[in-house]
């Protein structure tokens, strides 16, 4: 065979070599920090459901809660807007963990940008 011919393979096979994929950013996925955000909103109208007046929800949804918010604040360079988002996330745990007003931490947890 002539080399003119190899060289074409060369660069055919070259164009799917699947080996050389590139490396994850250390941040995490955008697709992993709307998940998190997903799941925090889910464990918030839960607590919503489960508060009343004189109750509030159970621990365990507050821990999940914790664990979430955590979760999220690391991946926060993953996010369109970390500054921002960082911002409403410390907004949204102060308002659930310090004022126990769930409802106000949704409020928060809408304005981040995913």
């Amino acid at each position: 065979m002539d080399d003119r011919y190899l060289d074409f393979f060369d660069d055919m096979t070259k164009k799917y070599d699947y080996k050389s994929i590139p490396p994850r950013s250390p941040y995490g996925s955008r697709g992993k920090f709307s998940r998190v955000h997903r799941e925090l909103r889910v464990v918030l109208e839960c607590i919503t459901k489960e508060s009343g007046f004189n109750t509030n929800a159970p621990p365990t949804r507050y821990k999940k809660a914790r664990e979430l918010f955590d979760e999220l604040e690391e991946n926060l360079g993953a996010s369109r807007d970390p500054e921002h988002n960082a911002r409403m996330l410390k907004r949204a745990r102060w308002c659930l963990f310090q004022k126990f007003d769930h409802m106000e931490a949704r409020e928060c947890l809408e304005e981040v940008l995913v």
